[in-house]
């Protein structure tokens, strides 16, 4: 249909979320037809929200969907295939929907867990508050282990509205990223993953999760704990990415000063060990000494092709046979995607 938008495969990766911008754009068409953006007018872009509304979309769905389709256009603008773009309207999302869950239902979460890639992956949700996509894309470049750093923006990525700030390596995470042996804190096989959908699918359909359980439930409740606890508001809003007020958390400083949210990351090394206090599975392991590190590790002593879990005289004695083949036996089932071109049709001139 006409002219065409097309998406590089780095974009898509970014955004995470390239199958919900080809459905996006493929309700603009069916809806639209052939028409020309001239004739794409206030009155029409209204009665598409009333048929994304009488679809049953919620009001974040029908603003994703407008969204899709305003940036579709505004960069074919930018491009030169269009002249003018009209004006698409947002719709008011409501109040944030409630997703935190509480202590006993994370500990549940870390025993359903089968695989040590996304055990990894949940750490680092809990330890940063970081949304999927910064964790996933977590690079070995962006830790900082002489001041205890996580620099969830790489070098040379342009921040965005969905900021990534800097946040403190917490004492439970710091083991962990130390005993990693790719460039990739998550890894599968030594292949990075885009996604962690389905894995949270599967979990949320085992008894004990809320079926409106994703990662940003784990984000959501280290925050709700975090509040709890009497962190200051402006580690809150840092640690989570927003700026607000007169609290601005900038990380020009951040490494120069050891109190650096400090409460929070107190506070967030609290949080699991109350968690691990209440499931089977280990998510706090001691210290390293200096040869398990990056640059040293003695891999055989870990667990896996992911390499992250010491198999320690504790844990022999705490778990049986099977436990242990099971903990030794790399994981079966993973994710990959490949990288496609895709090119997504946008209304004609």
């Amino acid at each position: 249909m006409g002219r065409q938008i097309r998406y590089t495969p780095e974009q898509i990766i970014s955004k995470l979320r390239e199958a919900e911008i080809i459905l996006s754009l493929n309700r603009w068409n069916e809806f639209f037809g052939p028409i020309t953006v001239a004739e794409l007018t206030p009155a029409t872009v209204e009665k598409f929200i009333l048929k994304l509304e009488a679809d049953g979309r919620k009001p974040g769905g029908v603003s994703r969907v407008l969204s899709d389709g305003r940036a579709a256009l505004n960069r074919a603008k930018r491009l030169g295939e269009l002249t003018n773009v009209p004006f698409i309207r947002d719709v008011p999302r409501g109040e944030p929907i409630e997703r935190a869950v509480s202590i006993d239902q994370m500990a549940l979460l870390f025993d359903l867990i089968k695989s040590d890639h996304i055990k990894i992956f949940c750490l680092m949700m809990a330890n940063t508050m970081a949304r999927p996509e910064a964790i996933l894309q977590l690079h070995r470049d962006q830790l900082d282990f002489e001041h205890k750093l996580i620099r969830l923006n790489p070098e040379g990525r342009k921040q965005t509205k969905k900021y990534r700030p800097t946040v403190p390596m917490t004492d439970t995470i710091e083991p962990w990223l130390k005993l990693m042996d790719h460039d990739h804190v998550i890894t599968y096989h030594g292949r990075t993953i885009r996604s962690v959908k389905k894995t949270f699918h599967r979990l949320k359909a085992l008894e004990g999760l809320p079926n409106d359980f994703s990662p940003y439930s784990i984000r959501h409740t280290v925050a709700k704990e975090l509040r709890k606890r009497g962190v200051p508001p402006w580690e809150l809003q840092g640690m989570l990415g927003h700026k607000a007020g007169g609290f601005r958390t900038t990380e020009v400083y951040a490494k120069y000063d050891p109190n650096y949210m400090s409460k929070a990351r107190q506070a967030i090394d609290d949080i699991m060990e109350e968690i691990q206090e209440k499931c089977d599975t280990q998510i706090i392991l001691d210290k390293p000494s200096d040869n398990n590190t990056l640059t040293g590790a003695k891999t055989e002593e870990m667990v896996g092709d992911t390499r992250f879990e010491l198999v320690t005289s504790s844990m022999s004695t705490k778990r049986s046979t099977p436990e242990l083949i099971a903990l030794l036996w790399p994981s079966l089932l993973g994710q990959h995607m490949l990288g496609v071109i895709i090119i997504l049709p946008c209304l004609a001139r």
